[in-house]
């Protein structure tokens, strides 16, 4: 028993439509079939010019691969509509019942042996070698079809009463014929009838100038070779012979449609054009063989040669895409950049994204993650920018975005920097965070070079010293990006003169600061303090570490930086040594250039004598964010240093993805909570239990924890209520010199 859906009952519109569909599916079939079938009655109806003297045959048969090409381009469902035709075209000229049906069972039969020996074999030979799929597309189709019509169809010639020829020779006429006919027609008919379903090839492409040049040269040799046969100047032969020009020039240079009709064309003028056919004779077979035999072989040649020069062009176009694509992730490398910038009018905007740090990531873990890191990039980068907009990978973790006017809006960088800036990637138990630098060059204003809008664009991109966004701030003419560029060369030189210079005092160079940290619970004393670097310039401005320690990294000064503040220090607070609190600690950072250093800790060990200071009274911070390239190094660097005494805290826990990871790898002594997490304390449920779960981690670790940015009592009394043990901030002690406030401890 056969029920309806559920969905069919409460929808009968959608019954309806599907059913109207099917009717329309179906006329459709029904008209393509009629139109084939009208088809090959005129084909027909025009080939019987070339029919053999004294016998119901012509010399060549198109209607046939028409057939063919009508049947691989639409389905077997146009077989019905074609045999009708094919009975109709019998009847009007009186071909006898028996006659008929022979050649309609033949050509059936045909049909669907080469419609099904490309249906089961073709995919198994497919490929893009476009020889081979010529080859296949014969051997599967044409060959098979040219037999059966050759063996069955030929009953219909051997009925009648033909003397003059014998039965082989019919045989032998009826295989020239439709292996002529399937050949030239076969697949042509089958690709124009493609191109106009899929609309391939738009009209207007069709008549393009390679068309229109070869149907002019196709007119006039034939006017030519009319005229000599007309005038019996007798170089009619000769001439017709120039159509074989045409074909070589079709085969070389034309697209495959193009080819196969060229191809066609020529064979069928060129036999219209030859001398009259010879009476049955001895030498009428061989005179009919040397023709046919001829143009197929002519036309074979053509295909094959076609084959070969759209394997050429493959084969060129891929090692162009090669050229100019990049391997790692696909989009395009250099070459195609500047090659696009070329191309484009008017000129993009240029956003660069860089991966400042993925030279560590491959030091670090191995070239596998590295890679991994550029494709996920360039994913995430393809999902955030607007349609249409091409990205590049120009050289190894720096992508180039051709973006719109005005489509390059802060909305688009703030999405890529949440999207991409601090992403976790993890392997073999490891993890490490991305870091990227943003720059962006605009129309300038007037004609540049793409190699030298590029150059701009990687100056923009590497002036970005603090971590931010250049797009925000406006370094997109020439003139900017250099002035800001030949900034960053003379900061960085003075750096380096700065660093092999001790600290003289606070009104010029690099000096030392300070901020003491005081347990949570108010009334207590201070236990100790971080000890600040601070930059003042020749025309005493400050510049702050957020802004010129990112430059020092990307310059392979941040372990130098490190060491200095590390000898300063020790000299500072010597005097310290006499206090007789031995509960104050001085806490140093490190950075993740410095914690790879296997020579820091003697480093380290030098500093801690120089001081005076016993070794449990130093604390070394190291923030989860820190670019650490060998991270077996730094968890080694940790374990000496608490066994010489000295404390070891992880900085900013809580704002990456991997604390834990990097919590029991480290076996810090001190956890500081970041100051993200404390800013808005007061109000916001999230950080409170943010706050709550470290410290409850922190008490099951045996840890100590730390606040950062404390500045009102409120949040003072929140976080002692919640667990912390010390504080640190604004709102607790603004940083003052190291100098001075050792003075302070000394006088107190």
């Amino acid at each position: 028993m056969i029920t309806s859906r559920p969905e069919d009952a409460a929808h009968p519109s959608a019954i309806r439509h599907r059913g109207a569909w099917r009717w329309a599916a179906q006329a459709k079939v029904l008209q393509r079939g009629l139109l084939c079938a009208l088809l090959w009655v005129l084909v027909a109806e025009w080939t019987l010019h070339f029919a053999i003297e004294g016998l119901g045959m012509s010399l060549i048969w198109p209607a046939n691969g028409v057939a063919l090409g009508a049947v691989l381009a639409y389905g077997p469902a146009m077989i019905p509509a074609l045999a009708l035709g094919v009975a109709a075209w019998h009847a009007w000229h009186g071909i006898g019942p028996l006659a008929s049906l022979i050649g309609i069972g033949a050509l059936v039969l045909a049909l669907l042996l080469a419609w099904g020996m490309l249906r089961l074999l073709y995919p198994r030979l497919q490929s893009r070698n476009p020889l081979l799929q010529t080859a296949g597309f014969h051997l599967l189709a044409v060959l098979p079809a040219s037999a059966v019509l050759t063996l069955l169809g030929g009953w219909q010639f051997l009925l009648l009463d033909s003397p003059a020829w014998a039965d082989y020779e019919v045989l032998i006429l009826m295989a020239l014929s439709q292996v002529f006919g399937l050949l030239m027609f076969g697949r042509a008919t089958q690709l124009l009838l493609n191109a106009l379903k899929h609309r391939a090839y738009p009209w207007r492409h069709l008549l393009d100038r390679q068309t229109v040049a070869w149907c002019s040269l196709f007119v006039v040799f034939g006017l030519l070779a009319h005229l000599a046969q007309h005038a019996s100047l007798g170089s009619a032969e000769a001439i017709r012979y120039l159509f074989l020009g045409l074909v070589a020039w079709a085969a070389f240079a034309a697209r495959p449609l193009l080819v196969h009709w060229a191809t066609a064309a020529a064979a069928v003028t060129m036999v219209a054009l030859a001398p009259q056919f010879p009476a049955a004779d001895a030498h009428a077979l061989t005179w009919i063989i040397d023709q046919t035999v001829l143009l197929i072989f002519l036309a074979a040649v053509g295909f094959l040669v076609s084959a070969v020069m759209a394997q050429r062009r493959l084969l060129e176009r891929a090692l162009r895409r090669a050229a100019h694509t990049d391997p790692v992730t696909g989009r395009l490398n250099e070459s195609g950049l500047i090659e696009h910038l070329h191309q484009s009018a008017p000129p993009p905007t240029l956003l660069g994204v860089e991966a400042s740090n993925l030279s560590q990531i491959e030091d670090r873990f191995d070239l596998a993650l590295a890679r991994s890191v550029e494709r996920d990039i360039s994913a995430t980068l393809g999902q955030l920018v607007p349609s249409g907009t091409q990205i590049s990978r120009m050289k190894e973790g720096f992508f180039v975005l051709c973006l719109r006017p005005g489509w390059a809006n802060e909305g688009l960088v703030e999405g890529i920097q949440q999207a991409l800036e601090g992403k976790r990637y993890a392997v073999a138990g490891e993890s490490t965070r991305l870091r990227l630098a943003i720059g962006r060059l605009d129309d300038v204003g007037h004609p540049l070079q793409a190699e030298h809008r590029l150059a701009l664009l990687a100056q923009a991109t590497q002036v970005d010293w603090n971590g931010r966004s250049a797009a925000t701030r406006d370094p997109a003419q020439p003139k900017n990006l250099l002035r800001l560029r030949r900034q960053q060369i003379e900061c960085i030189d003075h750096l380096r003169e700065l660093l092999r210079q001790p600290q003289a005092d606070t009104d010029t160079g690099l000096w030392l600061a300070c901020q003491p940290i005081r347990r949570a619970l108010r009334g207590q004393e201070e236990v100790g303090a971080e000890v600040l670097l601070r930059w003042t310039q020749a025309d005493g401005s400050p510049m702050s570490p957020a802004e010129f320690f990112p430059m020092a990294e990307r310059h392979g000064l941040a372990a130098a930086l490190d060491r200095w503040v590390l000898t300063e220090a020790a000299k500072q607070v010597r005097p310290l040594a006499q206090r007789r609190d031995k509960n104050w600690k001085l806490s140093v950072n490190l950075s993740g250039a410095s914690v790879s250093d296997p020579a820091l800790f003697d480093d380290i060990v030098a500093a801690i004598a120089v001081s005076g200071l016993g070794a449990r009274q130093w604390c070394f911070e190291i923030t989860e964010t820190a670019g650490i390239a060998q991270r077996a190094q730094a968890v080694e660097l940790f374990q000496r240093l608490r066994q010489h005494g000295a404390s070891t805290s992880l900085d900013d826990f809580g704002t990456g993805l991997a604390t834990f990871d990097y919590l029991k790898a480290l076996e810090a002594d001190y956890l500081k909570i970041d100051g993200s997490f404390v800013r808005a304390i007061e109000t916001s449920r999230v950080d409170q239990q943010i706050v709550r779960s470290i410290c409850e981690v922190a008490r099951t670790m045996r840890l100590q924890t730390i606040a950062e940015f404390v500045e009102r009592d409120s949040q003072q009394h929140l976080l002692a209520a919640y667990g912390v043990d010390f504080v640190q901030g604004y709102g607790i002690a603004r940083p003052r010199p190291l100098s001075a406030h050792v003075q302070q401890l000394l006088a107190a």
